[in-house]
């Protein structure tokens, strides 16, 4: 098996022809498929479109003719918001230059403007509380602003999993919590959520997030403990594996943090029903933070279908 990278959307075609749209500046078409979204149905299609080059200055005068639409606002605030991070760079803040913090600060300055406009519109807007949730972070509004904003969203939307992709980043020793803070609410999160959410997977992040800031080989040994293997398997059926799961982008980024996670524990047949999904094409930047990315997810791959067709695990 040759792996190769395919962008999550483009495995949705409902979610790849929205994206088509924006690049094609087709607001009719891209305001109607976004009509009566759910805030992860927006975000897994706003995503893929911050990405694209210039497409700023079309949403700006697409907000500008639509000042009442929250869509509109939300989806230029989360462009804008990409390109913050763009000038800003993703160096460790020792190694960022003034004159990048300034830029940076500069357009998060003018996203909560913005923000805060739609909310003398909207109060109650989903999209763009989740919003404010990341522009709080970036400007330094200290974790319980950050809270208060998740709470506020919360209250209107429970469950939702960007809003607590999110929040969990701020709680993170990187940012404002420790370890302890983020996994106590990815569990509280998750033990909370309906059966089939992506919420349930919330632990998932948890333990990637730590594999990715502290030595390899602790985390290697912590994920091969028979707790937080059981604690992966849970969250795993309880969302991307349940039969109540409704799949988007999302679920394969999901199903990649726990082919990763579990591969790296060596329990490989328990990793096997997520690469089984991933097939040779896991998601653009799933596994980019390996050594050797995409031959390291074939070596995975192997040892996943192998430990299966043995019946090893559990």
């Amino acid at each position: 098996m040759t792996a190769t990278y395919v962008d999550a959307y483009r495995r949705f075609p409902a979610v790849a022809a929205l994206v088509a749209a924006a690049e094609q500046r087709d607001w009719d078409t891209l305001r109607t498929g976004l009509a009566g979204a759910s805030p992860d149905g927006f975000f897994a299609v706003s995503s893929p479109i911050t990405q694209l080059t210039g497409v700023e200055d079309w949403l700006a005068a697409v907000a500008a003719a639509n000042p009442t639409d929250p869509i509109a606002a939300a989806l230029l605030i989360e462009r804008l918001m990409s390109v913050a991070w763009e000038r800003r760079t993703a160096q460790r803040a020792g190694n960022v230059t003034p004159q990048q913090f300034a830029a940076f600060h500069e357009l998060l300055t003018e996203v909560e403007a913005r923000e805060r406009d739609a909310i003398t519109r909207r109060r109650e807007d989903p999209l763009i509380w989740t919003c404010r949730i990341t522009s709080g972070m970036g400007l330094g509004v200290g974790l319980s602003e950050i809270t208060r904003r998740y709470r506020r969203l919360q209250g209107m939307v429970p469950h939702c999993y960007e809003a607590n992709r999110r929040y969990i980043t701020a709680l993170f020793p990187k940012w404002y919590g420790t370890y302890d803070d983020a996994l106590a609410h990815c569990r509280a999160e998750a033990a909370a959520a309906p059966d089939g959410s992506l919420c349930r997977a919330l632990p998932v992040l948890y333990y990637a997030e730590q594999w990715l800031m502290e030595p390899d080989d602790t985390v290697k040994q912590l994920l091969a403990k028979p707790a937080v293997h059981d604690e992966l398997l849970a969250a795993a059926r309880g969302s991307v594996l349940s039969p109540s799961h409704v799949a988007g982008p999302d679920t394969l980024f999901l199903h990649s943090r726990f082919a990763m996670l579990l591969g790296l524990g060596k329990w490989w047949a328990d990793a096997w029903p997520h690469f089984r999904q991933l097939g040779p094409y896991p998601p653009t930047g799933s596994w980019d933070l390996m050594k050797d990315p995409l031959p390291t997810y074939e070596k995975f791959y192997a040892a996943a279908e192998q430990a299966a067709g043995a019946g090893e695990g559990r």
